[in-house]
């Protein structure tokens, strides 16, 4: 079951090229899954083409929600299995799917089914415990440096999304997604100021649909300083927000939804790749308003909902 499509990174012979004069060839996108069966690939990269570059499969059979490729080529991601075989962990492996290290204490109860993860300038991580109902962040030790919740007053709310960046004036921002009780579905943007104290929220919002029900929200990005993508999976669409939480635009806005998007990201010629619930990605070609999709390739899995992302110094979508 492949999970969401989140960073692109430049191929290993570019990364000196600037933003502005890298080709579409350079740019690659991670995914994240969960096998169907025990079978399949836990994190895909492919190039704009949707071409396999690289790929890792666990050798327990689980999959991944969640990753974020580092500067030195290993990559952290969110180890899970679908229920009722919650296996849970954080992980960090090499190139060649080498464990370097693993923490399966940071989820409650050792479960947590967690749905993605972020690494911090300071190196630290932040895990999105879904059944826990937390954020948990930790240094690669495993030692517990804060956590944070929605605390609804209204019912339980699971956060299921999260998505890391560091603006241009210097100020990490967090975009987390939620499912909570009947139309209790929430988006917040948060700020971290320090390592070892939990976030400010700037802003919370609901996420409903115009009828008042739960918009299922998925797959929170930073695209840049001013943009904010959100999934909106009940009502097939992804909906951009300004970081104030203003709506710019969404996608489509004909009668024909996306088949429950889980995940959506914006590529630098302003075209935009969708993964779609049923393991599909597709291209939508700029402008977006058209709803022009140009290709799409079928993955083997179903999508899960946590964005995954690159290291400091990699250039990737939404950092």
């Amino acid at each position: 079951m492949i999970g969401l499509l989140a960073c692109v990174t430049p191929g290993a012979d570019t990364a000196s090229i600037s933003d502005e004069t890298l080709a579409p060839d350079d740019w690659h996108i991670l995914a994240t899954a969960l096998p169907t069966a025990g079978e399949g690939d836990a994190i895909v990269e492919l190039n704009l083409a949707l071409e396999t570059r690289w790929s890792f499969r666990s050798d327990a059979a689980d999959g991944a929600m969640g990753a974020w490729r580092q500067e030195d080529g290993s990559t952290v991601y969110a180890r899970t299995s679908l229920p009722p075989e919650l296996n849970s962990a954080i992980e960090a492996i090499d190139a060649g799917g080498g464990v370097i290290w693993s923490h399966s204490d940071v989820f409650r109860g050792g479960l947590g089914f967690p749905h993605g993860v972020a690494v911090t300038p300071a190196g630290d991580l932040v895990a999105v415990d879904t059944v826990g109902q937390r954020l948990v962040s930790h240094d690669t030790s495993g030692s517990e440096l804060w956590t944070w919740g929605f605390d609804d007053p209204d019912g339980a709310v699971a956060p299921n999304g999260l998505h890391l960046r560091t603006t241009t004036a210097g100020d990490t921002l967090l975009a987390v997604s939620a499912l909570g009780t009947g139309a209790d579905d929430h988006l917040a943007l948060l700020r971290l100021d320090a390592r070892d104290t939990a976030p400010l929220e700037l802003w919370r919002a609901p996420m409903v649909t115009p009828g008042g029900s739960a918009a299922w929200p998925h797959g929170p990005r930073l695209h840049d300083d001013d943009t904010l993508l959100i999934c909106l999976s009940a009502l097939g669409q992804v909906l951009a927000l300004d970081l104030d939480g203003g709506e710019r635009w969404r996608i489509p806005t004909d009668s024909s939804p996306l088949a429950f998007p889980r995940d959506a990201a914006l590529l630098p010629d302003g075209s935009m790749i969708i993964a779609e619930a049923g393991a599909e990605l597709l291209r939508v070609e700029a402008p977006l308003e058209r709803f022009e999709v140009t290709s799409a390739i079928a993955l083997d899995g179903i999508f899960s909902a946590s964005p995954l992302d690159c290291a400091e110094g990699a250039r990737c979508l939404g950092r």
